[in-house]
């Protein structure tokens, strides 16, 4: 502890802290400690699931298969719906406007999630110049966009059907706005 301390005092002497106590999630992760160390749960992301497949009034049970059980590679079958019991893709995107000091023009980013492990990203600077933060967010979610479709096709390929729609995550209102409004006017001839 006392080594833990010492960090402590020399990051306060560069910078101003503040002490927030022990830590109770990190990444994702819920830690509870007790007199025994520390446990390491992920009880949060685990209700976060339940309510996401609105299973939020299912019955509850300790042991969802009898302890001891062998399995082997030959038995049983798969899954009739996979996709019901993982997600399958996952996508996050954004950008800046107009970020290069020279030419002005925005720089996209997006990751891809299979499963919760990262298999595609990318982060590019946009071949025009947006006129604004919106146009910027749009032409990064559609080029993320294209990439999952790309994704999609190619999981399909492997026999592996992408028919639920992918949580698709992005954080500019106006871009969202835009999307959900397909109107043409004179704001978004651009896009």
């Amino acid at each position: 502890m006392a080594a833990l301390t010492d960090v402590k005092q020399y990051i306060d002497n560069l910078f101003t802290i503040k002490d927030l106590g022990h830590t109770k999630y990190f990444l994702g992760l819920e830690l509870a400690r007790s007199s025994h160390g520390t446990y390491v749960t992920q009880r949060k992301y685990l209700l976060d699931m339940v309510h996401d497949y609105h299973l939020d009034d299912a019955k509850a049970i300790a042991t969802p298969l009898p302890v001891g059980i062998k399995f082997d590679a030959s038995s049983g079958s798969t899954l009739a719906s996979p996709d019901r019991y993982r997600r399958l893709l996952t996508a996050y995107s954004d950008s800046d406007w107009a970020s290069c000091i020279d030419t002005h023009r925005s720089v996209t980013g997006y990751c891809i999630f299979l499963g919760g492990s990262l298999i595609s990203w990318k982060t590019k600077k946009q071949p025009t110049v947006s006129r604004s933060f919106a146009e910027a967010e749009y032409r990064s979610m559609g080029s993320t966009v294209c990439e999952l479709l790309w994704i999609s096709y190619l999981l399909g390929e492997f026999a592996i059907a992408v028919d639920s729609p992918i949580p698709f995550h992005y954080d500019n209102k106006a871009a969202i706005h835009i999307t959900r409004n397909p109107i043409f006017h004179e704001r978004t001839k651009h896009y």
